[in-house]
C-alpha cells in the first residue's frame, strides 16, 4: 500500500492535475486507487464524477473533506479508513500550512511537491525546507517543476535556486510543460494517456510516464 501526498504550500501549483493522472495511471495497473481530497475547489472530486461516466476507463475512489472544517483526528480517522480499503491512497491537499497539511506530510510514505518557475513559488521553498526539516522521520519528498519551459530564464533561476536545498527538497530531473492537453484530460475525467482522437498529446503523455516513473520507480 502507498500513501502519496501531492501539493506545497501554496495554491495554484497544479497539485490536483498531477494528481489525478498519477492516479489515472495507477489504477490502469488495476490496483484499487482512493483520493483524499482536501482542496476546498474540489477539482479533483469533479474529475472523478466525470469519470465515472466513462466506465470502460479504470474507476478511482474519491473522499472529500473541506480543508479547515474538519479536525484534524477526523482527518486521521477517514485517513486511516482510505489506507485499509485501498491499495494506493493519494491526498491532495490544499495550498496552505495547516495542522492537516502537516498530519499529511507526516503520514505519507511518498510526497511530490509541484512548483511553477516564479518568484511567488520560489519564496515558500526556504519555508517547506523548514517544515521538512522538522520532522524526525525520513520524508520522500521530490519536487517537480510543473507548467515549465527549460529554455525559459525564470525556469534555468528556479532550478540554480533550488540547488541551495537539493539535501531536502530534492528537485527531479524532469519536468511538466504548461499544455493544453492536461485541461482538456481534467474536463473529461482522464487522464492525458487516455486521451483519444485528437486530444492526444504524446508529448504529454510521455511527461506524465516519466513523473510516474520518478514517483514509483516502475
Amino acid at each position: 500500500m502507498s500513501l502519496i501526498m501531492v501539493g506545497v504550500e501554496k495554491g495554484g501549483v497544479g497539485k490536483s492535475t498531477l494528481t489525478q493522472n498519477l492516479a489515472a495511471i495507477r489504477a490502469s495497473l488495476d490496483r484499487r486507487v482512493a483520493i483524499y481530497d482536501l482542496d476546498n475547489q474540489a477539482t479533483t472530486s469533479k474529475w472523478v464524477a466525470r469519470r465515472r461516466d466513462l466506465p470502460a476507463l479504470p474507476q478511482v475512489y474519491v473522499e472529500r473533506m473541506e480543508e479547515g472544517r474538519h479536525t484534524q483526528e477526523e482527518f486521521a480517522l477517514q485517513l486511516q479508513r482510505l489506507i485499509d480499503s485501498y491499495d494506493d491512497v493519494f491526498v491532495d491537499v490544499g495550498g496552505k500550512d495547516t495542522e492537516i497539511f502537516r498530519a499529511a506530510l507526516a503520514a505519507a510514505d511518498i510526497i511530490v511537491a509541484p512548483l511553477i518557475p516564479s518568484p511567488a513559488d520560489l519564496d515558500t521553498v526556504p519555508d517547506l525546507a523548514e517544515v521538512i526539516g522538522k520532522f524526525s522521520k525520513k520524508i520522500d519528498i521530490r519536487v517537480v517543476l510543473n507548467q515549465a519551459d527549460p529554455r525559459k530564464r525564470m525556469t534555468k533561476a528556479m532550478i540554480s535556486e533550488m540547488a541551495a536545498f537539493k539535501a531536502t527538497l530534492p528537485l527531479m530531473s524532469k519536468m511538466i510543460a504548461n499544455r493544453e492537453s492536461y485541461k482538456f484530460a481534467t474536463a473529461q475525467g482522464r487522464g492525458v494517456a487516455e486521451l483519444e482522437g485528437s486530444f492526444w498529446d504524446g508529448n504529454a503523455a510521455n511527461e506524465m510516464k516519466d513523473l510516474y516513473l520518478g514517483v514509483f520507480g516502475k
